[in-house]
């Protein structure tokens, strides 16, 4: 959980002292930003001593300071680690790097007739990995793989999160179709959403009631709120609501 993930990480500064992260321990936000890094360098797909072994080596051409400050991160990276193990737990990326690992060594014999990837706008290499390793299955198998990506030409700066992916999608085969349109959109709110979603507001066109640039929008029940403590939480938190969704009589 994120509460035992931050409790560990806290434990890792301390089993790791360093003059680097002692002076800014107490500062806000200094562990979300340190975890950050850990989750970046585990997402690589790099097994931890592989990826500890090429910043080491990068580390020789650094300055000092940078050096220094590397080092000090690697021995963070080193203890989180360690606990883990020692704790018998595995974080987000370390399960999505034993499905990646599963995959490789032990398909599934009846892989999914469709596969749908719905929601995203760009991949860690491990993500993709898995994508490309399940997308391979189901073409074998003669099934449909459909990915769903942000991206308009005219505005390529605007979705330039989902380039990457996009192109490499592109080059491994799959073919692209634009939605023209929003088919399944019911009720005002989604509508509205949908046709001004990233429409530049005018000078003078936003209320003074707080409504915002689109007004106020009735809610039909079709534009749900959702709060969420953290970037997991907030996937976890949207998957269950869309698999609530997906039970409702005629919403699909």
């Amino acid at each position: 959980t994120a509460v035992e993930r931050d409790a560990l990480l806290d434990e890792a500064l301390r089993e790791a002292p360093s003059a680097v992260f002692s002076a800014v321990a107490e500062r806000p936000g200094i562990r979300a930003r340190l975890l950050r890094r850990v989750k970046e360098v585990k997402q690589s797909g790099l097994a931890d001593e592989d990826a500890a072994r090429r910043m080491s080596e990068a580390a020789g051409v650094l300055a000092d300071d940078a050096r220094d400050r590397l080092d000090a991160f690697l021995a963070v990276l080193g203890h989180y680690e360690s606990l883990l193990v020692r704790a018998g737990l595995e974080d987000h990326e370390d399960t999505l790097r034993r499905l990646l690992d599963r995959l490789r060594r032990d398909p599934p014999a009846q892989p999914p007739r469709l596969l749908v990837v719905d929601g995203f706008d760009d991949f860690t290499p491990v993500e993709q990995a898995i994508l490309d390793a399940l997308a391979g299955l189901v073409f074998e198998s003669g099934g449909e793989v459909l990915v769903t990506l942000p991206w308009d030409d005219q505005r390529p700066l605007l979705f330039d999160a989902s380039r990457s992916a996009r192109e490499h999608l592109l080059r491994t085969g799959f073919v692209e179709e634009r939605c023209a349109g929003f088919p399944r959109a019911r009720g005002t709110s989604l509508e509205v959403l949908a046709s001004n979603l990233f429409a530049a507001p005018s000078p003078g066109a936003i209320p003074s009631d707080g409504t915002g640039c689109l007004g106020a929008v009735p809610s039909d029940g079709t534009v749900r709120l959702v709060v969420a403590g953290d970037p997991e939480d907030e996937a976890e938190t949207l998957a269950r609501t869309a698999r609530e969704l997906g039970r409702e009589p005629g919403l699909l």
